[in-house]
């Protein structure tokens, strides 16, 4: 019969190593994922801005006609992060959440007006470029294109044609 008063004790469990070398192991991974993961988030930044660009210019749009009245579209583009006005509303790309520094703003027009058949009025001649970086001034550009006197919109991504 054993005598209870001398089990050994377990000895389950990891050692101070083995925990420093997985430590070391998922360092190493983030090390190399990290740069991946910012440029999908600096991605995915730039081209929600273009769509809430792209949105921007034809709700202006849709407006005057609807109305039969002349919307304008206001962009500022010294505002960091920049602005986007349309119908007296003024909101940040990215609606508030960047913060400075994460976007830039380049447009060939400061603002643009349609009138009441959804046409850019005179004093603005297409193509109108607005050009969105982040991060800012140095990611790749995603561009709305306004392209002709009609209105006719399109998006571009770095290198095609109109997105300089």
């Amino acid at each position: 019969m054993k005598n209870p008063s001398f089990q050994r004790q377990s000895t389950a469990g990891f050692t101070l190593l083995e925990v420093l070398v997985v430590v070391v192991m998922i360092a190493i991974l983030f090390a190399i994922a990290g740069p991946g993961w910012l440029g999908v988030v600096n991605r995915q930044r730039s081209a929600s801005s273009r769509e809430q660009i792209l949105q921007a210019i034809r709700l202006a749009q849709s407006e005057a006609i609807r109305t039969k009245r002349e919307q304008t579209v206001t962009f500022d583009a010294v505002a960091n992060p920049p602005t986007i006005t349309v119908k007296g509303a003024t909101e940040q790309l990215g609606n508030g959440k960047f913060r400075t520094g994460m976007v830039s703003l380049q447009t060939t027009a400061p603002s643009i007006t349609f009138d009441a058949d959804g046409n850019i009025k005179d004093g603005v001649t297409p193509p109108v470029v607005i050009t969105v970086r982040a991060p800012a001034n140095t990611g790749k550009r995603r561009c709305v294109i306004i392209q002709t006197i009609l209105g006719a919109t399109r998006s571009a991504e770095d290198g095609e044609a109109l997105c300089p």
